[in-house]
């Protein structure tokens, strides 16, 4: 029986050590929002309902910094025959720091047209250049990643894929219920227009779980999570 309370001791300290862990990823996160525990975002892209691509958004925390890596994939087939009509890929890469955006570098190839973009912040700005913008833009501004619910605060977004500014106007629809993997759960529906048209819906921790808009052709467009 001696060695009873070293053995719960030890397993009181270990289960410590576990908690603490599991908590890590929120304090490492702590003064932005949108960031899920899991450290990922897999969506999948559906355009009237058929499946054309995907969209991934991950997260890793690299000391002070949140790295958020993004890529979508999208390829529009001819039914039957197969052959690609409409082609889109994106990467982008986002540095945070203390809450605000610390550097953007993208590549996006739209159905013909390649963009890139290069955004990093100085003193009280943030310099922004791409292939058809050379701007300074303020220090506060939300990139239109759309993972980061601050874009609810926000009258101007970053373009990601060509860096220009877009006035919106965002207008919150109320909470509304909607499928996550298979189970139904209570997002807050976000309206952004002007500049950009996009639906969002975000958990109350505010983590993004669905988008929709239309795309030029009118058809509708869902980024939904897997």
């Amino acid at each position: 029986m001696s060695n009873a309370p070293n053995f719960f001791s030890a397993a009181r300290a270990a289960m410590a050590t576990i908690v603490f862990a599991s908590l890590l990823p929120l304090a490492a996160y702590a003064g932005i929002e949108g960031v899920p525990q899991e450290g990922a975002l897999n969506f999948t892209v559906l355009r009237d309902g058929s499946e054309i691509g995907e969209h991934k958004i991950t997260f890793d925390q690299s000391g002070d910094d949140l790295k958020v890596d993004i890529n979508t994939d999208i390829k529009v087939t001819l039914p039957l025959i197969g052959i690609a009509v409409y082609r889109f890929e994106h990467e982008g890469h986002e540095v945070w720091r203390n809450g605000h955006l610390a550097a953007l570098n993208s590549k996006t190839y739209d159905d013909g047209t390649d963009h890139k973009v290069d955004a990093a912040a100085t003193e009280d700005a943030l310099a922004v250049k791409s292939d058809i913008v050379d701007q300074t833009s303020a220090a506060t501004i939300i990139p239109a990643s759309l993972w980061n619910p601050a874009l609810m605060q926000q009258s101007v977004l970053l373009n990601t894929l060509d860096g220009h500014e877009m006035a919106v106007q965002v207008e919150t629809v109320g909470m509304e219920s909607v499928n996550v993997k298979g189970a139904e759960t209570k997002a807050n529906h976000i309206r952004v227009s002007g500049g950009l048209e996009r639906d969002l819906w975000y958990t109350p921790e505010g983590s993004l779980v669905m988008v929709r808009f239309a795309a030029k052709d009118g058809s509708e467009i869902k980024y939904v999570l897997r």
